[in-house]
């Protein structure tokens, strides 16, 4: 074994005596005096309801979704390539292509944005822009994939909003970079 853990020993000796060692004994959000890690630049080190971290549950659901968005663009792409060019005249197929091209970037964005938020957990804004350049994926890119597939016009509609998404989650990207 290697040298002990500070963060583990500083809990160890801090927690009240009650329940089982590896549990609070008292919810971190009704005690602050419970709370190690507190101030502007900390994340609470324990989420009583979640079972861990809440922020890092977000940022693997976002980071999930963004490896969801890289793998469906993929494939995507390719039944676009080999088996729906043929089919679709050619202005849904530059469509179609935008929508997998802006897809890729997106996701690799969201990856990015994940990881910053990781890395600056107090940032509001580069938390926003995760969730931001996700619902720009969705409503963005979806919406020209279900008027591709033959689903109604009307839906096309939500293409600007999730454009929308797509510039707020950069400028919020942006924003938060400058602020930490």
């Amino acid at each position: 074994m290697g040298p002990p853990d500070r963060a583990r020993i500083r809990d160890r000796a801090c927690r009240p005596r009650l329940g089982h060692p590896y549990e609070p004994a008292i919810s971190v959000r009704a005690h602050k005096s419970h709370n190690y890690a507190s101030g502007p630049d900390k994340v609470s080190r324990f989420d009583s309801k979640t079972g861990g971290n809440f922020l890092a549950l977000n940022h693997r659901v976002l980071f999930f979704s963004g490896a969801v968005a890289l793998f469906l663009a993929c494939v995507l792409g390719a039944y676009g390539a080999h088996g729906l060019q043929a089919s679709l005249p050619a202005s849904e197929w530059s469509a179609f292509q935008t929508a997998v091209d802006y897809q890729f970037f997106h996701g690799l964005g969201l990856i990015a944005a994940t990881l910053l938020a990781q890395r600056y957990p107090a940032s509001k804004p580069i938390a926003t822009s995760g969730w931001l350049l996700l619902a720009g994926i969705i409503l963005f890119c979806g919406s020209i994939y279900a008027t591709s597939f033959g689903a109604p016009e009307s839906l096309g509609s939500l293409a600007p909003i999730g454009g929308s998404a797509f510039m707020l989650g950069w400028l919020a990207l942006g924003f938060g970079v400058l602020r930490v």
